[in-house]
């Protein structure tokens, strides 16, 4: 659902570039980045439950393994979409009509940045690679991941807690402290302000909140079970998200961080309940889960080529466009991230299988 919305909104931009309204209900911009907010504390939430569940079975956190796993499901796709974006959709002399000219001329800064998993700080310098913009998030929780099961590790159980509820209000206070200084320290705004703009991009805390909801369910799952019984939570918590996202409603000073303890609570509340309104289950839905990593990473490449389409053939009729970009783009991203999945992602998968130390449907 997440990865939909970020398509939804990628082709609204397309159509603001375009200078075409929509035919569907306007999609606020920020809906993305809460989409990918959700990602994140999703990701902390899965990888935390199963790093504490493998340090209680085995003993230990096997660091090396965790690792491999990563870079088998991640990277396959993420150098591949990479080398794809940089190689052809911005190459001037096969692609004119859609390639960024900005993303050569920054070479090899930008490729650099890419190539060792910092596509956030590329980002924050405005030298993103067109079509692998997307890219960023992955960055971001592969940095998160380099240290993060070295924490489940070595630290106790108390001291799992007292570091994730650390990191949440250390980066709160550092990203709005930042702010303060801009105050006292105007000479040096334009550094502040990146710093401000990385810290937000990379939002590492919201991926903690996740991790303490999956402290939370396996230290004391009696306590979250009697949290999340009622209905009637679930239904001012799912309104709560769907009109202040709606209305593009900033929270000041824990913007991301409010929403992500919305999220948390829809993730417990959807996974650990039979029968919540937040569950979303079935066949097509566990499908689309299973694509949900596809859909995210390719579905800039077919909107790329849905734009150079109607760039070359000269549409020009607002209604024709609109068809185009919504029955062909999603149908296509999700046929190609099918297509992926079977013939590039599941080789890999095949060998990370290898280096599973606790078994999951969602690992």
């Amino acid at each position: 659902m997440a990865a939909t919305v970020v398509v939804l909104v990628h082709i609204a931009l397309v159509q603001k570039e375009l200078r075409i309204s929509s035919f569907l209900v306007p999609i606020p911009q920020s809906v993305g980045g809460l989409a990918v907010t959700f990602f994140f504390v999703l990701s902390g939430f899965l990888i935390t439950y199963l790093l504490l569940h493998e340090r209680a079975a085995s003993g230990t956190v096997d660091v090396g393994k965790f690792y491999w796993r990563r870079i088998l499901r991640i990277w396959p796709l993420y150098y591949l979409i990479l080398f794809l974006a940089f190689v052809f959709l911005n190459n001037r002399a096969l692609l004119p009509s859609i390639a960024d000219p900005a993303v050569y001329k920054q070479a090899p800064t930008n490729i650099a940045l890419y190539l060792v998993l910092l596509p956030s700080l590329a980002f924050t310098y405005n030298m993103q690679i067109l079509y692998a913009n997307q890219l960023w998030s992955v960055g971001v929780e592969e940095q998160f991941y380099l240290v993060w099961p070295l924490f489940m590790k070595r630290l106790g159980r108390s001291g799992q807690f007292y570091s994730m509820l650390a990191l949440v209000v250390g980066f709160v206070l550092v990203r709005n402290g930042t702010a303060l200084l801009i105050w006292f320290l105007p000479e040096y705004d334009q550094v502040l302000y990146r710093f401000i703009a990385l810290l937000t991009i990379t939002r590492i805390d919201c991926m903690a909140i996740g991790g303490l909801g999956a402290y939370a369910l396996y230290y004391h799952p009696q306590w979250v079970h009697r949290f999340i019984s009622s209905v009637y939570v679930d239904i001012v918590v799912l309104i709560t998200v769907l009109v202040l996202a709606s209305r593009d409603t900033f929270i000041p000073y824990i913007h991301h961080e409010f929403y992500s303890v919305l999220f948390c609570y829809v993730i417990l509340s959807g996974s650990c309940k039979p029968g919540s309104i937040l569950q979303l289950k079935g066949k097509t839905w566990d499908w689309l889960g299973k694509l949900s990593y596809g859909i995210y990473m390719w579905h800039m490449a077919v909107i790329a080529l849905a734009q150079f389409a109607i760039k070359t053939f000269a549409i020009t009729q607002h209604a024709t466009i609109n068809w185009m970009l919504y029955t062909s783009v999603v149908p296509a991203t999700i046929l190609v991230s099918w297509l992926s999945y079977q013939f590039i992602e599941q080789p890999f998968l095949k060998i990370k299988s290898r280096f599973v130390v606790v078994k999951s449907c969602a690992a």
